[in-house]
């Protein structure tokens, strides 16, 4: 389900408090209240790629609005974490099945909670996958910029 959500200084997202709907309604009470520090929900950028986020990865924060340098409203889909792995797995299923980071502990992608940040649910790609091949190795550097080797075997004879 698509909820609207404040951007705060044009990349943290959070929940709109209950009883806000949209911006201007947020504007008008941050207008009318006296505290510096408001309580809001932050979803978490670092465990998924957005517009998708896991429910249980928001957390409770207190945000000083004195600080905050521009307020903006975006989109996005919330997930329960088995709902978001239920859709993660079909995609990695056939997006991991060739990609030699798949099951490797060292870059998380020995778990389905591990991949969620690096497989985009939108594009149903995965951006680790396609850093390991960005390398273009020019199998046919410049012919003037040649290096050849001659192999003159152990004892120096061809």
């Amino acid at each position: 389900m698509k909820t609207k959500v404040l951007i705060l200084s044009e990349c943290m997202k959070c929940l709109y408090p209950k009883g806000i709907e949209d911006l201007e309604d947020f504007m008008d009470r941050l207008e009318k209240t006296e505290r510096t520090f408001i309580e809001m929900y932050k979803l978490d950028d670092d465990k998924t790629i957005d517009p998708y986020y896991v429910e249980e990865d928001i957390t409770k924060i207190f945000i000083n609005f004195d600080s905050v340098e521009s307020v903006s409203e975006g989109e996005v889909e919330i997930l329960k974490a088995d709902q978001f792995d239920r859709i993660l797995s079909k995609i990695a299923k056939i997006c991991c099945s060739d990609c030699e980071n798949d099951g490797e502990r060292e870059t998380g992608c020995d778990s389905l909670p591990g991949k969620r940040d690096k497989i985009d649910l939108e594009t149903k790609g995965c951006w680790l996958k396609e850093e390991c091949f960005d390398e273009d190795p020019d199998p046919d550097p410049d012919p003037d910029k040649k290096i050849v080797f001659i192999n003159k075997g152990r004892n120096n004879n061809n």
